[in-house]
């Protein structure tokens, strides 16, 4: 009887050391993922409306390949995603731990832009809606470098730039979508205009040049910034003695700090 008791002893430690040993594995495979979630957002230009439909995102990681994050279509206006909104175009739980190195984002064939010449000095010359053209692949690449931790998600915010992605000839539009990836996304600059209710804002080092248009209230925002002194172009349009004019406001030498967002405060446009 000693001996029966003992064995079931032992083989109920058998199991229970096995139980363990099991959730030790199961433990330790969670901790091996991580999280990612990609966000898009817009440096717009002046068209009315640009609407596109993202069906596919996947993530490269040297060794593995290409991953699925997100494998159904998403339709959206671009022009929605300026001064500070996003969205997420994708997003995954359970990605290995390791450095990702690109992008890789899907669009249908299908994209419609809507343009009106009298929306602004740096729009289009033709009036309507305009199914886009392709001039090169709908499979848009985007380098990264994102690094993905145990129990922990990695943010990418994707800069789609429209100005720079559309291309107008006499009659017709054409697209080649320019996306990168705001790697700071803590450096910029903000502030509220007032004077007018359509706004482009332009801001150059020198060398590049991104831009915003302001928002319903007046607010703007521009992210992704390196740190330096940055020259601001407004871009603005009045009514002048019954007619709409253009102007333009300069503010010279804005300094960048890297990890602020500097604020630019009130600017009254003359």
């Amino acid at each position: 009887m000693k001996n029966m008791i003992l064995m079931a002893m032992m083989a109920g430690g058998i199991l229970l050391y096995s139980s363990c040993e099991k959730d030790k594995d199961v433990d330790s495979s969670s901790e091996k993922n991580g999280s990612m979630d990609v966000q898009m957002t817009d440096a717009p230009a002046n068209y009315e409306a640009l609407m596109l439909s993202i069906t596919k995102v996947e993530v490269y990681q040297d060794g593995q390949g290409w991953i699925d994050l997100n494998h159904h279509t998403q339709s959206f206006n671009v022009l929605d995603l300026n001064n500070g909104k996003s969205m997420s175009i994708a997003s995954s739980s359970s990605l290995d731990v390791g450095v990702y190195t690109k992008l890789r984002v899907v669009f249908n064939q299908n994209a419609q832009l809507t343009s009106l010449a009298s929306i602004g000095v740096l729009g289009s010359n033709l009036d309507g809606t305009f199914n886009l053209n392709w001039t090169a692949s709908n499979t848009v690449e985007v380098e990264i470098n994102e690094q993905v931790s145990a129990n922990s998600e990695a943010k990418i915010l994707l800069d789609f730039n429209v100005a720079e992605s559309i291309v107008e000839d006499a009659s017709s539009f054409f697209i080649n979508p320019v996306i990168t990836n705001i790697e700071d996304q803590k450096t910029g600059i903000d502030g509220q205009v007032s004077g007018s209710n359509q706004a482009m804002i332009l801001v150059s080092d020198g060398n590049n040049e991104l831009s915003t248009s302001i928002a319903a209230d007046g607010s703007f925002q521009v992210k992704g910034l390196e740190s330096g002194n940055y020259e601001i172009d407004i871009d603005y349009l009045v009514e002048v003695s019954g007619q709409m004019e253009y102007r333009r406001k300069t503010i010279s030498n804005v300094t960048v700090v890297e990890g602020q967002i500097t604020s630019m405060g009130s600017i009254v446009l003359d």
